[in-house]
């Protein structure tokens, strides 16, 4: 479980997150760990990366996109090579959760336009710039662990400080996307406008 773990994530303020959004990354991990996924033994990088696939599918819910149904899948595009991927689609896979979600792994730029959520790796940091330019104004949560992705105009950044991660968001970026972001996520976020 999560408690048995050194990370905690850290608000702006430097306070816990509201349970509203720890608990059910608490579910997720839990459910993570204890799939056969869990019985190898993982470094703290890999670690990490679970704890932000856990983080990544909680958007969902913390996130309203225009003209996107309950019963549409929620479509989580991965550009670049990176083991979120294949975290997100074991939760896909192996779990029921109340909406659906498809993952897509090394999404190509010509199906951009149907992702909800773009993950872009550290691995495709170079094209991190153009990515932005083809998804801006489009209605795309876009997340990524690159270091100051959300100054950069990206919508979600997380950045780890030790065994703490830290949310970042582009508010100017959120609105431009016609994005909602529930305003308690967006309260444990640090703001970029």
């Amino acid at each position: 479980m999560l408690g048995d773990t050194p990370y905690k994530l850290i608000t702006k303020k430097g306070k816990l997150a509201q349970l509203r959004f720890i608990v059910p990354i608490l579910i997720l991990y839990s459910a993570l760990t204890s799939n056969a996924l869990a019985t190898k033994e993982y470094n703290k990088e890999f670690k990490e990366y679970e704890i932000m696939a856990v983080f990544v599918y909680n958007l969902i819910e913390f996130t309203e996109w225009p003209d996107k149904t309950a019963s549409t899948p929620t479509r989580i595009c991965i550009y670049g090579q990176d083991p979120i991927g294949e975290l997100l689609s074991s939760f896909s896979k192996n779990r029921k959760f109340k909406f659906p979600i498809l993952v897509v792994e090394q999404v190509p730029d010509s199906e951009l336009k149907k992702c909800h959520i773009l993950y872009v790796s550290p691995a495709a940091k170079d094209y991190e710039s153009s990515l932005l330019t083809l998804t801006k104004n489009l209605p795309i949560l876009t997340v990524s662990n690159n270091k100051g992705f959300a100054k950069r105009g990206g919508t979600i950044g997380f950045t780890w400080n030790g065994d703490s991660i830290a949310l970042e968001a582009n508010y100017t970026s959120i609105k431009k996307a016609g994005l909602t972001v529930d305003s308690e996520l967006l309260d444990m976020a640090h703001i970029y406008k």
